[in-house]
């Protein structure tokens, strides 16, 4: 791609970025109703999303989340001071710039799934 043509492509992919934030902001509404707390996005390309109930940390579910055909990653990645072991973060970085629209819903609903399992445990 030229120069010349860089600019029609970050507006084609704002488009689709912004369909695929809807989406999983109103998958997450359908899904994870008291099961999670989080805020539309609005910017970059993930969606910051925390696990509420008996998720203390993160890191503790994500294998268990692969048995779910759901990815995150845990938000303790993201610390702005690094990752800090010795303090529980129950935050998980969703991204809805990777994953198809179509898997957008299903893995809002394996995430959802996952916590309400880990909640009768």
């Amino acid at each position: 791609m030229h120069w010349g043509g860089l600019d029609s492509h970050l507006k084609s992919l704002q488009t689709v970025y912004k369909c695929r934030a809807q989406l999983m902001h109103n998958s997450a509404r359908q899904y994870l109703q008291g099961l999670a707390s989080w805020l539309p996005p609005e910017a970059g390309m993930f969606m910051w999303t925390k696990l509420e109930g008996v998720v203390r940390d993160a890191d503790d579910i994500i294998d268990a989340l692969k048995d779910e055909q759901a990815a995150v990653v845990p938000g303790r990645i993201s610390h702005c001071n690094g990752p800090r072991p010795a303090l529980p973060c129950p935050y998980v970085r969703l991204s809805f710039v990777m994953a198809p629209e179509e898997d957008i819903p299903k893995g809002m609903q394996h995430l959802a799934n996952f916590i309400k399992k880990a909640q009768t445990t």
